[in-house]
């Protein structure tokens, strides 16, 4: 039967057996002259097509080849969502942290809430795209009779802004001996503030090493007017001998002699193990303002490896974070980690902004004669520092 047929009842045929039949698609509709309201519909069944024709002509070892890789692709999926996820909260979880400062320099003019600035003869507003961590290198300073049995200094003091929206990044070196507001506590109660060299802010009486890390974040946030800062990154140092090795070791052009290297200044030396370990941690404590030469060194090293380190994109970060994380104590948790990771690796970072904070150093004896040196931070440096670092030029 053709797609379209319409069958009528021969003429001189009898009324009631006179039908209108019409034929489409296996479908047939009979309709009744004498009652046009009765409708009879016929269907065909249509032949069945096997859907399983294509999978017949495959092998069984084939078939499971297909199963197996539907598996592994759902799972990479799968896998993919739980990152972007974990990222996605890691945002939103440093932007809650970040505000504008509390209080503003004497040479700046400032709104109440301090979202806005003037500083010499410009306005800036706050960037609400910066986050920030401070990042602490810890070490033994048995040289300061203060220090509680037990702990440790905070030898390098790294405050690192990242702007979320142009992916870059800029660190602040600020020295361990700048002399600062520093709380004190005897045996985990506070007691009162005290005007110190920062590296003891990280020696506190208190119990946990947490303690000791936002101890050191307050004191930093009091150097740049009540600047917002949560999050922090503590590192024994001698975690950098494992992540200098983990990264391949650490290209660059000594500065210094370090006592038992095969090296000396001007060398091109690969810095890894316990080698990249003393370079970053070595001092002659008998040289004056050997502390803040050792901090040159300290950018030169934080710089070549983070080059390296970021050169393995963002999942190759995390994998060196977690490869030293048993020497690390923080507040951030993966999402975060995961989300600085990714930011850091995607904006071009090799060539990271360095500065330091100026001042002056005077030294001065202790109640046991020995001599120590302060480092009176510049109020001027300070302020252009936290305006390059915190806000945006609008005019």
């Amino acid at each position: 039967m053709s797609d379209l047929e319409n069958t009528t009842a021969p003429a001189g045929a009898d009324a009631t057996t006179r039908t209108t039949r019409v034929t489409k698609d296996n479908v047939t509709i009979i309709r009744d002259a004498e009652n046009p309201d009765m409708v009879t519909i016929r269907t065909r069944k249509r032949k069945k097509r096997s859907k399983k024709k294509g999978l017949k002509k495959l092998t069984k070892g084939q078939r499971i080849a297909i199963i197996v890789a539907a598996v592994v692709l759902g799972l990479a999926a799968v896998a993919g969502i739980a990152a972007a996820v974990l990222v996605n909260s890691g945002n939103a979880n440093l932007h809650l942290a970040s505000a504008p400062l509390e209080d503003a320099p004497k040479d700046v003019k400032s709104a109440d809430t301090g979202d806005t600035l003037e500083y010499k003869g410009h306005h800036y507003v706050y960037n609400d795209n910066i986050v920030s961590v401070l990042f602490v290198g810890h070490d033994d300073e048995s040289n300061y009779v203060t220090v509680p049995e037990g702990t440790s200094c905070a030898d390098a003091i790294v405050l690192v802004a990242l702007d979320t929206q142009t992916k870059k990044a800029k660190a602040v070196m600020i020295p361990r001996d700048s002399y600062v507001y520093v709380d004190v506590y005897q045996g985990n109660t506070f007691t009162e503030t005290q005007r110190m060299n920062l590296l003891l802010s990280y020696a506190v009486d208190v119990e946990t090493e947490n303690q000791r890390a936002e101890n050191t974040v307050k004191a930093v946030s009091r150097i740049f007017y009540g600047v917002p800062l949560k999050y922090y990154l503590a590192l024994d140092e001698a975690a950098v001998a494992d992540a200098s090795t983990a990264v391949g070791g650490v290209e660059l052009e000594a500065l210094d002699y370090i006592p038992g290297a095969a090296y000396g200044p001007g060398d091109t030396v690969l810095l890894m193990g316990e080698d990249a370990y003393r370079y970053v941690q070595y001092r002659d404590i008998n040289v004056y303002e050997s502390a803040l030469g050792r901090q040159e060194r300290q950018v030169q090293f934080v710089k070549a490896f983070l080059a390296k380190a970021s050169a393995n994109g963002a999942k190759g970060l995390v994998d060196l974070y977690n490869g030293v994380s048993d020497e690390v104590t923080t507040n951030l948790g993966a999402s975060e980690v995961s989300y600085l990771a990714s930011v850091f690796a995607s904006g071009g970072n090799a060539d990271l902004k360095v500065t330091q904070l100026k001042g002056e150093t005077k030294e001065f004896a202790d109640d046991n004669g020995v001599v120590h040196e302060h480092y009176y931070l510049d109020s001027d440096s300070i302020t252009k520092t936290l305006v390059d670092t915190f806000y945006t030029k609008v005019d």
